[in-house]
C-alpha cells in the first residue's frame, strides 16, 4: 500500500520520464525534418543522405530529477556531437573511428590542426572520417561567419574541400572579393555561388553547429571529438594516433 506522502515524488517521476520520452521523439522528428530540408536546398549528389544519423546521448540518469518535472534542453540531452551527411565529411561513412572538429576559417590553430588530423588520415585511410563543425565568431557580419557561409555554398557545388583549403591558405584576407575569387580559381558556377552568398541561404547549418557546440559545453576551438573522446586544443599527432589506436581497440572489442 503507497504512502500518501510519497505519491507526489511518485507523480513527478512518472511525469519527469513521459516529458523525456515525449522531447526526444520530438527532438529526431525535428532533427530528420531540418536535415531533409536542408538536403532540399543543396544539388543532387553535394550532400548525401545515406547514412542514419548518429547521437551521443546522456544517460537518462544525468537528465532526470524525481522531485520536478522539466522538459530536458538539448544542452541536457547531448554528450557529443551529431553524426549526419549535413556537415562536411571526407573518408568512409562507416569508418570505426569519427573525427568531428568545431572550426573556424580565421583560427590559425585550426589550420594547424587539421593538418595533424590529415596526416593521420593517411596513416589510418579507411578506418577514419573526417566531419567538419563551423563555429565561426556570433558575429554574423564578421570575416570568421562569412567565410563560413562561403564554404557552405561551396559545399552546395560539392566542392567544400578544395574551397575549404583555399580560404585557409589565404586567411588572413576574408573578403567577399577574395572569396569570389577562390570560387572563380575552382570553376564554380558563378551565378549559383553569388547567389547563395548573398541571400546567405547557407547561414541555419552553421547557426546549428553553434547551437550544438554551445549545447556541448564547447568553448574554445579547436575542439575535436574522437568518437567519444573530447580534445580541446591543438594535439600533437603522436596524441591524436594514440586515442584513434584506443578508439579502435575499443570497436573491435565490442565487434567480438
Amino acid at each position: 500500500m503507497f504512502k500518501k506522502e510519497n505519491f507526489p515524488t511518485t507523480l513527478f517521476v512518472t511525469a519527469s520520464i513521459l516529458a523525456f520520452i515525449v522531447f526526444v521523439l520530438l527532438f529526431f522528428v525535428f532533427s530528420f525534418v531540418m536535415i531533409d530540408k536542408t538536403n532540399s536546398d543543396f544539388k543532387q549528389g553535394s550532400v548525401n543522405n545515406s547514412t542514419p544519423n548518429k547521437y551521443f546521448l546522456k544517460d537518462n540518469n544525468e537528465m532526470t530529477d524525481p522531485m520536478m518535472t522539466r522538459v530536458p534542453t538539448l544542452k541536457n540531452m547531448l554528450a557529443g556531437p551529431v553524426i549526419n551527411d549535413v556537415d562536411p565529411s571526407m573518408g568512409p561513412k562507416d569508418a570505426p573511428v569519427n573525427i568531428v572538429i568545431y572550426s573556424d576559417f580565421k583560427c590559425d590553430y585550426c589550420a594547424n590542426q587539421e593538418k595533424v588530423v590529415k596526416n593521420a588520415m593517411a596513416v589510418y585511410k579507411d578506418k577514419v572520417r573526417f566531419i567538419w563543425k563551423d563555429y565561426p565568431e556570433v558575429d554574423l557580419t564578421s570575416p570568421s561567419f562569412q567565410a563560413s557561409v562561403a564554404g557552405r555554398c561551396a559545399q552546395a557545388q560539392g566542392n567544400f574541400w578544395n574551397f575549404h583549403d583555399l580560404i585557409f591558405d589565404r586567411q588572413r584576407d576574408i573578403s567577399r572579393e577574395n572569396l569570389y575569387q577562390i570560387a572563380k580559381d575552382l570553376s564554380f558556377n558563378m551565378n549559383d555561388f553569388k547567389d547563395c552568398y548573398e541571400n546567405q541561404t547557407t547561414r541555419k547549418l552553421i547557426l546549428d553547429d553553434m547551437t550544438e557546440a554551445d549545447a556541448l559545453g564547447i568553448t574554445g576551438i579547436p575542439f575535436m571529438y574522437v568518437n567519444d573522446q573530447q580534445l580541446s586544443g591543438e594535439v600533437t599527432f603522436e596524441t591524436l594516433k594514440k586515442i584513434i589506436d584506443t578508439q579502435l581497440e575499443k570497436t573491435q572489442t565490442n565487434v567480438k
